[in-house]
């Protein structure tokens, strides 16, 4: 049978192709002047050790970096296009502005209008926008836990083999979010949350409440994988004999092991009957069994506790599977209802999810998905060993983790070690089975241990309301409009028509709101961004519902009915709303994400960006100058910079000294990767180790609050007389770190500096240039000699 190409159906499809252009509009608008604000310290951080990989091929987890994604695809970015902040943030910029296209992926379970809404609110808002111009995980791990979410939501709604390829493309998704930072494991934790609300509320409104959960599991015709009576009967029997000598050896406790015989009991009784129900109630514990298996598996034996909850969960999920398989293998003629949507009088319909266009097969193919045959007339049964979906998920996650995890070059050997590490290329190449099982255990046991430990170490032992307010700024400064929108969307929905997913992300979301300020170890506004994910949804809902009606209020006239006139009170208090929404939005973006992104006055602004604006040109000096020099290139100067080992800095952690000096230190590593020579970089606490250095650049903390202090600038000015002055913030400002910081940069060599700087302030003078036939400098005035914004 034929069908239309892609191509030809997006081309008569006005929501995608809305979707679409939102999309790409959102790309470009994260794009331009992706590279002009200098380095936050966390990019800095995040940027020196990705350059170090590139640098030396050497790659290993460390939570201090979260997540191998961003040193993983930067490194091959870099090798294409070289070393920059626009290259470095690209990755970020590009997925946050693909992410209004995931609005696609929920059009079974919203109308058109609310679709297009999602999917402008995922482009737009200043919050995400902001932080898609920024080298961190966050953006990139709710744009996967969306995407993931959104395969998922198909993979329920899809009837036929379409299926199957959402459940893996959810796997690989959630594969990637788990590549990103350590708070994916709260995202299925706020999942099931927000799961186990929606399933009590369904229950509560049923009439039988225990008639209708059992509806939602029906038994199917026949199992999707045909085992033999004696294979079925053999091999649960097997799993529950062998349970309790396996959990006895992995220590768990008399709790686990009741759950983990009860559930072998089920999946017993489960897999004689061979009802779908059964095996959904039996994998459902051992799901719970592999959890618990895994949070245990950091004491000991703890190998071997998460090698057994592995493949606990791995069971689970094979008996789940049954009812992933077979759930849609109904008769494609019976009514598949939609989630509380329906046909709008002004046409704005809500997609069935039986829609071809919304991904579905056609009814003929599942009709025949129905009968068990392939749309191409190969049966199921003649498969030998059709491939369970949940299992082939959670491969494909498993081989994504694996695959970004792994060490790369032998990992971080010790400092001053000459040994070297089996890496991911170099095991596979050697063939060497003792290689391969030492990188699958740092990129799966190693890891799960410390991402166990950075979330139970303490790190978030911090006082509530604070965070909580600080979270409540960032929403009031860069998400007034979708929150309130949300607060609204959820209201309505749930008064009206009650669908269950605009429920299910309210409660994710909200839940999130109260929640993030408790387990995260700093009040940064990029925390927001996993709640503002889950809460555009009942926001799209509200502001849909805004321009639905405004919409039918001003097309109400027609030639039938020439007396009736629109209520232009409705239209402009609609019209009001809208405009407002957007004004809101734009300015809020415009001011901070594009005018101020440095600024101190912004709750967008997390606190260790510097807030000194001038600072690229200052760096871009430090670049030419260190490109002419011999010898050492920058001087640090200070107990705070000292480095008794500067090589200590080349893998994380970093050694004392390092942190003081971000964001140059990644400034010149990245300097030194584009030259193809090392920056040579020094510290000392000697002042006559400044007076006999030819150092080009000298860096030192400046007096604090107008009153000299140990080591700073105003010790070493004297020194450095033939040097200009640059002053300006690592931070926002001068905090509970010494913020405050003076750059000497000797320009003399420069025919054209960049900038020549004053003390006072950072800002920028009519430039000197060298007459280098007299020797003299001279001024030399330019266009604009007043101070940068």
């Amino acid at each position: 049978m034929s069908r239309r190409s892609p191509l030809a159906a997006l081309r008569s499809d006005r929501v995608a192709l809305a979707v679409a252009a939102v999309a790409v509009a959102a790309v470009l608008a994260r794009l331009a002047g992706l590279g002009a604000r200098v380095a936050h310290q966390d990019e800095a951080r995040v940027g020196y050790w990705t350059l170090r990989y590139f640098a030396s091929g050497r790659l290993e987890y460390r939570p201090i970096v979260h997540g191998p994604f961003i040193p993983v695809v930067d490194r091959h970015l870099f090798a294409v296009f070289g070393p920059s902040d626009f290259v470095a943030r690209l990755p970020m910029a590009v997925l946050g502005g693909l992410l209004p296209a995931a609005a696609l992926l929920f059009r079974t379970r919203l109308r058109d209008s609310e679709t297009v809404a999602l999917a402008l609110l995922f482009a737009a808002n200043p919050v995400m926008l902001y932080y898609s111009r920024f080298m961190r995980q966050d953006v990139p791990l709710a744009v996967f836990a969306v995407f993931a979410l959104g395969f998922a939501v198909r993979a329920v709604d899809a009837t036929g083999r379409r299926r199957r390829r959402y459940v893996y493309a959810a796997g690989l998704a959630f594969g990637l979010a788990a590549t990103t930072k350590e708070n994916v494991l709260l995202y299925p934790v706020a999942w099931l949350g927000a799961l186990a609300l929606v399933v009590d509320q369904r229950l509560l409104d049923a009439a039988e409440p225990f008639g209708a959960a059992r509806g939602t599991v029906p038994d199917p015709p026949r199992p999707a994988v045909a085992l033999p009576p004696a294979v079925r009967r053999a091999a649960p029997l097997a799993f529950l004999g062998a349970s309790p000598p396996v959990a006895a050896v992995v220590g768990l406790d008399g709790l686990a092991l009741g759950a983990l015989v009860t559930a072998g009991a089920v999946a017993y009784y489960g897999a004689v009957r061979g009802g779908t129900v059964w095996h959904l109630l039996g994998g459902l514990p051992l799901l719970g069994v592999g959890a618990l298996a895994l949070v245990r598996s950091s004491f000991d034996p703890g190998l071997t506790t998460f090698a057994a909850g592995l493949a606990w969960l791995l069971a689970g999920l094979l008996l789940v599977d049954e009812r992933v398989v077979d759930y849609g293998r109904r008769s494609a003629g019976s009514a598949v209802a939609t989630d509380g949507g329906r046909a709008d009088e002004d046409g704005d319909t809500a997609t069935t999810k039986a829609s071809p266009e919304a991904g579905s097969d056609t009814p003929e193919e599942a009709t025949a998905a129905a009968a068990g045959e392939r749309g191409d007339g190969e049966g199921v049964a003649g498969r030998l060993l059709p491939l369970p979906p949940l299992g082939v998920a959670f491969a494909l996650a498993m081989g994504v983790i694996v695959l970004f995890y792994a060490p790369r070059g032998g990992g971080y050997p010790a400092v001053g070690a000459d040994l070297e590490g089996w890496g991911l290329w170099s095991a596979l190449a050697a063939g060497s089975p003792e290689g391969v099982g030492v990188v699958l255990r740092a990129a799966t046991y190693d890891v799960w241990t410390d991402f166990l430990e950075l979330w139970a170490g303490g790190a978030q032992d911090h006082a509530y309301i604070p965070f909580f307010l600080e979270f409540l700024k960032t929403l009031r400064a860069g998400a007034l409009t979708l929150t309130l929108a949300a607060v609204g969307g959820t209201a309505f929905d749930r008064y009206g028509e009650g669908r269950e997913f605009v429920a299910f992300c309210a409660y994710w979301g909200f839940a999130s709101v109260l929640g993030y300020p408790l387990v995260t170890d700093i009040a940064a506004p990029w925390t927001t961004i996993h709640a503002l994910v889950a809460l555009a949804v009942p926001a799209a809902v509200a502001l849909a519902a805004v321009y639905r009606v405004g919409r039918a209020e001003f097309t109400a006239p027609d030639v039938t009915a020439p007396d009736v006139n629109p209520d232009w009170v409705v239209v402009a208090a609609a019209g009001v709303i809208l405009v407002g929404a957007c004004v809101q939005v734009g300015g809020a973006a415009v001011t901070d994400v594009y005018e101020n992104p440095q600024s101190r006055d912004s709750d967008l602004v997390q606190y260790a960006q510097s807030s000194s604006t001038d600072m690229k040109p200052v760096l871009e000096d430090v670049r030419r100058v260190a490109r002419e020099n011999d010898g050492v290139d920058v001087l640090y100067y200070g107990d705070e910079f000292d480095a008794p080992n500067e090589s200590a800095h080349d893998q994380a952690p970093a050694g004392p000294g390092w942190f003081e000096r971000l964001p140059l230190a990644y400034y010149t590593e990245m300097y030194a990767q584009r030259s193809g020579e090392r920056v040579v970089v020094d510290s000392t606490t000697s002042r006559e180790d400044v007076r006999d250095s030819e150092a080009p650049v000298v860096v030192a903390f400046d007096d604090a609050e107008e009153t000299t202090v140990p080591y700073s600038a105003s010790e070493v000015a004297p020194l450095v007389e033939n040097h200009s002055r640059y002053e300006g913030q690592r931070f926002l400002y001068d905090g509970g770190v010494r913020s405050s910081i003076v750059y000497f940069v000797d320009t003399r060599g420069l025919e054209r500096p960049a900038s020549v700087y004053v003390s006072g302030g950072p800002r920028l003078r009519p430039a000197l240039a060298i007459d280098r036939a007299a020797g003299e400098r001279t001024r030399v005035p330019l266009t604009d000699p007043g101070p940068r914004n």
